[in-house]
């Protein structure tokens, strides 16, 4: 990820919407998503690059649930739910151990507070 790119990304959009006479952009907050973004999508092409260990992972997962719940386990949507689910701190764990990182996790960028929280802030900004 070349974060000097990020950046200059950033910069570029702010000069255009002063141009423009919009409102400025946040640039430590644009800045800190687009380098999940970024993260994220170098994440996923190691996901995408290890598919055949990740169908192992997930038949390892499948054996071991057919050995509890019997040989016609894994044909129904709910039990390849099941299976994908149990497979995926596995195969996750096994990224983290070949290359040494987690997933990224991004943020909301929106955050849509409702019932209390709500009327709590509301009723801070009226007191400021």
């Amino acid at each position: 990820m070349d974060q000097q790119a990020i950046l200059d990304e950033i910069i570029k959009r702010n000069e255009l919407r002063r141009e423009a006479r919009l409102p400025l952009l946040d640039v430590e907050a644009e800045f800190e998503h687009a380098c999940l973004v970024a993260a994220e999508a170098e994440y996923s092409v190691l996901w995408h690059r290890h598919a055949d260990a990740h169908q192992r992972i997930k038949d390892e997962v499948l054996e071991e649930l057919r050995q509890v719940h019997g040989p016609g386990f894994g044909y129904g949507m709910g039990a390849k739910l099941s299976v994908g689910y149990r497979a995926m701190p596995r195969y996750r764990a096994f990224l983290k151990e070949l290359y040494g990182i987690d997933r990224p996790r991004l943020p909301a960028r929106n955050i849509a507070i409702y019932g209390e929280a709500k009327k709590a802030g509301e009723q801070s900004g009226k007191a400021g």
